[in-house]
């Protein structure tokens, strides 16, 4: 390899350092990683330092771990986020169907309700026919029971009158 390529190499470092954006916290852990790596070199060249870079090392570490674990929060958050929408969307459309089947239900106890009073007049008109037909089937009883009275009277009208006609 030569001394230009290791030269090119460093700056196509640089320039994806200046890509970075610090802001971005993707990004800004990975500008913290590259300068850490730095720091940890330059500890374990001061002999007198040199004694806290396991120190350091481990702070890194659980610094590190803790960025992971934010991130898993994050992106379970996200997904946690979906479903909230999905939910929400979910128990709109079931509330406008419930409401339209409350309207439908409302609906079919109004028509149930003129169903019962139709089938009630229907039973009285019913009762009110029964009750002139007994009142009818009485009075063709009485007056048959009358026209037989008036047979047998006038029969023996004409029997009594035959007879004195036959003496």
């Amino acid at each position: 390899m030569d001394l230009d390529e290791f030269d090119d190499f460093g700056d196509e470092e640089e320039q994806e350092e200046e890509q970075l954006d610090p802001n971005n916290p993707d990004h800004a852990f990975i500008l913290l990683e590259r300068e850490f790596t730095k720091t940890i070199a330059d500890i374990e060249q001061n002999a007198q330092a040199a004694q806290y870079a396991e120190e350091f090392n481990k702070l890194f570490e659980a610094l590190y771990t803790h960025n992971e674990t934010r991130k898993q929060l994050t992106q379970r958050c996200a997904e946690l986020e979906e479903q909230l929408a999905g939910g929400t969307e979910k128990l709109i459309i079931a509330t406008k169907i419930a409401e339209g089947d409350a309207e439908v239900i409302a609906s079919l106890k109004g028509k149930i309700e003129y169903s019962w009073r139709m089938t009630d007049a229907a039973h009285e008109r019913e009762q009110q026919a029964q009750e002139i037909i007994d009142n009818l089937r009485s009075q063709i009883s009485a007056l048959a029971a009358e026209l037989d009275f008036k047979n047998k009277m006038s029969s023996e009208d004409d029997g009594g009158g035959q007879q004195s006609k036959n003496q």
